[in-house]
């Protein structure tokens, strides 16, 4: 395995911090009580600023979850199964699919 292809502990240090990011935003929107979230607040402060940034943050996380599917498989699946190399375009839409089953 070529050594720029590895996981390493940057990587997964990096995957790490994305899935907490992903706890975070998923605590700011579940529900407290029957009529309140934790983003309520952030509404509170600012109505425009939060409406900009609750369509922004989804597509920051897909983009990014994307950037770390595309290296995740560069480095391991393809190596591991003799597959091909995806590209970006590729590892978003298995991160919107996954969002998808997910959700």
């Amino acid at each position: 395995m070529d050594n720029n292809r590895k996981i390493t502990f940057i990587f997964n240090l990096t995957l790490y911090i994305f899935l907490c990011f992903c706890y975070t935003v998923s605590y700011l929107f579940d529900p407290i009580t029957d009529a309140k979230v934790p983003w309520d607040r952030v509404y509170a402060l600012s109505p425009i600023f939060s409406i900009i940034l609750a369509f922004l943050i989804p597509l920051i996380l897909s983009l990014f979850g994307a950037k770390l599917i595309k290296l995740f498989w560069d480095r391991f699946v393809s190596d591991l199964f003799s597959l091909r190399l995806i590209t970006f375009q590729e590892a978003w839409s298995l991160v919107l699919i996954m969002a998808i089953i997910g959700s």
